[in-house]
């Protein structure tokens, strides 16, 4: 669980810390940012406490939705007939990310898609 919840911190911060060089290398190039700012040991220590608890921030709002999977119903009404069939329930599961951290949780999602009674359950990777 920790080697999986470290991965999710290297790769957010590395996309915030990308981000972050993009705009003072565009900064160099354009001169909008002041010399003082780009040097100053404050202004980045800030910046990496917003990088810090914007991570965290985000990683916490996965898992919180994560643990609570949601249930959608949309009605979709055809056109044509379908022999016999007057209604087909069907559950449509998609970013549930199998896997270390999924393996306990995936009872509850088994037991929520049979309460729904479908007639089919359609799974996207």
């Amino acid at each position: 669980m920790i080697a999986s919840y470290w991965l999710v911190f290297i790769v957010y911060f590395a996309i915030f810390i990308g981000i972050i060089e993009c705009f003072f290398v565009s900064g160099n190039i354009l001169q909008f940012i002041p010399i003082n700012i780009k040097l100053n040991a404050n202004v980045l220590f800030y910046i990496a406490l917003i990088i810090l608890f914007t991570v965290m921030i985000i990683i916490l709002y996965g898992t919180i939705n994560a643990k609570n999977a949601t249930i959608t119903p949309y009605n979709i009404d055809l056109p044509r007939k379908a022999g016999k069939i007057s209604k087909l329930q069907i559950a449509f599961l998609s970013d549930i990310h199998l896997g270390n951290l999924m393996d306990k949780r995936i009872d509850k999602l088994i037991d929520k898609i049979n309460s729904i009674q479908p007639d089919i359950v359609l799974y996207k990777f």
